[in-house]
């Protein structure tokens, strides 16, 4: 007869549901394997054959009764009985041991399978290996009257053909015993089955089975569709009709044992046991045992069979598309130190479908210098914030699975993060990205006791009209207008672009930034606090036509006195001025200034040392110098703060800002076509109003005083007498 057999879960996150037959048209099935497969291979053990397998290999049923003879010994054999109630290893609890029947039931010690007629085919190296071995044969099918569901499409899927044993009742291997039995292939089995009423008198007990059937077939299953196993409607089915009783492996691990008689179908939802299913190939175990029954007719024979499909099932999805992102709060690419950084992780789906659980992995790393962050974003070293991941993605949206804050603590370094994002399709894949800022520093330059001023025409040009500017970093309203500035008034044909006025005067009767910005404006505009004044007067002819003693070889400033003249370029450094010296050089080239020059000591008024470098062409300061006293004159070029030679260094160089980070002390003036400040050293985020010319914080400062205009040359071009001197204030 057909068993229908009720399913004991041996793994615990075994389901036994299986959807209603009038499953939706939009559900697909795939079967894997079924009893209909070319590829289907059995193996059939008798009685016989049970008889010669070692009592103690592993997973041999053992007594657990408690009744004689072998209370506590192995079983005889792992057949199932013919009657119940059962539970485990005994038949009617309630009786005493003349009315119990024992079965075959096994309470293996490596805790995969409880209860059932059952050896291990693993235990055998039959289904752990996937490996044919040679007793095995093609399966024998046919349609059975007692496996009805087998031939009617019962099964979901449709028909499956019918599995037995051996190519028909094989009576040789058929066994019969009354009361006891005999040695079975060299194994003495004492009792086996047999009952007694409770007088002592016998059953009849004629006993007959074809013993059991092995079969095994492979499938395969790729990444994606394991993964995809127990995610919404997506499942793993086995279906079956057995006669008589029937247990699954899958990769050799047994997933369920079933019993009873009632007839029926089995079913067993296979999604839990994901956890050891292969990408690629894998083994479906299939174990048929004919019960034994207790009879006086012989009914000619009996096998063990089975018919049974194992299939995928799943309603098809829409797509989705995922694409992971990372940003970051404040907007903008540099930030600066003691800055804070808010990093957004984000998985983006613009598609319609909802996505499987995507796992994400988030990574972190600072670079020294400038690093681009790079396209599909890069495993970093480091490991980033935890996530929400595994997560599901719903359409069209965008969750945030993190979000970390940082500050950044180092200039010239780039603090980077990225997201892994898998699957990102229903087709699984992998896909990063990457969001880096560079921490860099906003150096400023502050001018003290004097005015600057953008776009006096040159000498040789006075009617040529340049709209040149002033430019630098500042705090604005936000932060006192602290940063680049200047102390009085700042003139210009273009604008004034974040640099201050009247800049850390205690008391003063305009305002900052814009109160002495010519042409000043009643209010300040973001970032730009004036300028474009209409004419500014034309810048002196400092070079002129020089006279003078030719600049010796060897021409250290403190040898020096008087005017002299030379052809670029010029070498000047670690150079001092005493009391009371006055030197004047006139460049007819570049100048190349590696050291700092300095005046020494104290002096009188009428003891003022006076330096004056005038290049007709560019003067090159060296990033290592951090003072120059005296007036710097490039007449039609340019002065650069940071160079090294006749090269400055460019701000795209891997150099740029440890070679620049130092800062310029200028005691006196820089006049020239243009002055490129290139000092790296502090940023304008720690900046303050009242800030004095001594901060480490400033990148370059000019000390402005009549120390520096009231000296002047005895002779040459700019040679003045002065009858008198009076300061007045700035006419507004």
């Amino acid at each position: 007869m057909v068993a229908f057999v009720s399913i004991i879960g041996l793994l615990s996150a075994l389901s036994v549901m299986l959807p209603a037959r009038s499953a939706s048209a939009a559900t697909v099935i795939q079967n894997m394997v079924t009893s209909s497969s070319g590829s289907l291979q059995t193996r059939w053990y008798s009685l016989r054959g049970y008889g010669n397998i070692p009592k103690n290999q592993l997973n041999w049923p053992k007594r657990s009764d408690g009744c004689p003879p072998n209370a506590t010994g192995y079983k005889a054999l792992p057949w199932q009985p013919q009657y119940g109630p059962y539970s485990g290893d005994v038949m009617n609890l309630s009786s005493n041991c003349f009315d119990r029947y024992v079965d075959a039931g096994t309470n293996a010690s490596d805790g995969v399978v409880s209860g059932g007629a059952w050896i291990h085919p693993d235990a055998q190296g039959l289904w752990a290996t996937g490996l044919p071995a040679p007793a095995w044969h093609g399966a024998y099918g046919s349609w059975s009257n007692v496996m009805a569901g087998c031939s009617n499409g019962s099964l979901i899927g449709g028909n499956a053909r019918a599995v037995w044993g051996a190519p028909g009742p094989d009576n040789s291997d058929q066994f019969y015993l009354t009361q006891t039995a005999g040695d079975i292939g060299g194994a003495w089995v004492k009792g086996l089955y047999f009952d007694q009423y409770p007088g002592g008198t016998a059953q009849s007990t004629k006993l007959y089975s074809n013993g059991v059937t092995l079969m095994r077939d492979s499938f395969n299953l790729s990444a994606t569709d394991i993964t995809r196993l127990g995610q919404g409607t997506t499942h793993l089915y086995f279906q079956a009709y057995a006669d008589d009783w029937l247990q699954v492996y899958v990769n050799g691990r047994a997933v369920g044992a079933y019993s009873t008689s009632t007839v029926g179908e089995v079913s067993l939802d296979l999604t839990a046991v994901k956890s050891f299913l292969n990408a690629g190939t894998n083994w479906l175990g299939v174990m048929v045992a004919d019960k034994g029954i207790f009879d006086t007719v012989d009914p000619g024979g009996r096998a063990a069979g089975v018919c049974y499909n194992l299939q995928y099932q799943y309603i098809p999805r829409a797509a989705f598309n995922l694409q992971p992102i990372v940003s970051h709060s404040p907007p903008g690419n540099v930030v600066e130190p003691g800055d804070s950084i808010t990093f957004n992780y984000i998985i983006s789906n613009p598609t319609s479908g909802a996505s499987d659980p995507t796992n994400c992995t988030t990574y972190a790393q600072t670079f020294g210098g400038r690093h681009p962050p790079v396209g599909g974003g890069e495993v970093l070293a480091g490991p980033g914030p935890g996530t929400s991941c595994p997560i599901v993605v719903g359409p069209f949206s965008n969750p945030t699975i993190a979000t970390e804050t940082v500050t950044a603590t180092t200039a010239n370094t780039t603090i980077c993060r990225s997201l892994y994002i898998n699957p990102i399709s229903l087709g699984g894949g992998t896909a990063g990205a990457e969001d880096c800022v560079f921490v860099a520093a906003k150096p400023y330059f502050r001018t003290y006791g004097g005015d600057i001023s953008a776009g006096n025409p040159q000498p040789t040009s006075c009617s040529t009209v340049v709209k040149a500017g002033i430019v630098g970093w500042n705090r604005e309203a936000g932060g006192g207008y602290g940063g680049a500035g200047v102390q009085y008034a700042a003139l210009a044909l273009d604008k004034i672009y974040d640099v201050a006025t009247n800049l850390g005067n205690a008391a003063s009767a305009v305002s900052t930034p814009s109160g002495l910005a010519f042409a000043n404006t009643s209010t300040a505009l973001p970032s730009s606090f004036g300028g474009n004044l209409g004419t500014l007067p034309c810048m002196a002819n400092y070079y002129g036509t020089p006279s003078g003693a030719v600049l010796p070889a060897s021409h250290p400033l403190a040898s020096l006195n008087g005017p002299y003249t030379a052809s670029g370029p010029v070498t000047f450094g670690n150079d001092t001025l005493a009391a009371g010296q006055k030197v004047i050089i006139y460049v007819n080239g570049d100048v190349i200034i590696n050291g700092k020059i300095t005046y020494l000591g104290s002096w009188t008024v009428d003891k003022i040392p006076l330096l004056e470098i005038v290049a007709k062409g560019n003067i090159y300061i060296d990033g290592g110098v951090t003072q120059l006293d005296g007036t710097y004159i490039a007449q039609g070029g340019t002065i650069y703060t940071c160079a090294a030679g006749q090269t400055p260094v460019a701000p795209t160089s891997p150099n740029f800002f440890t070679s620049c980070n130092n800062k310029l002390t200028v005691n006196g003036a820089f006049v020239a076509q243009q002055v490129q400040l290139l000092r790296t050293n502090g940023t304008v985020g720690t900046s303050s109003t009242g800030e004095s010319s001594g901060s480490p914080n400033i990148g370059e400062v000019f000390n402005y005083g009549p120390a520096f205009w009231i000296p002047q040359p005895t002779s040459g071009p700019t040679s003045v007498d002065y009858d008198a001197i009076t300061s007045l204030p700035p006419i507004l």
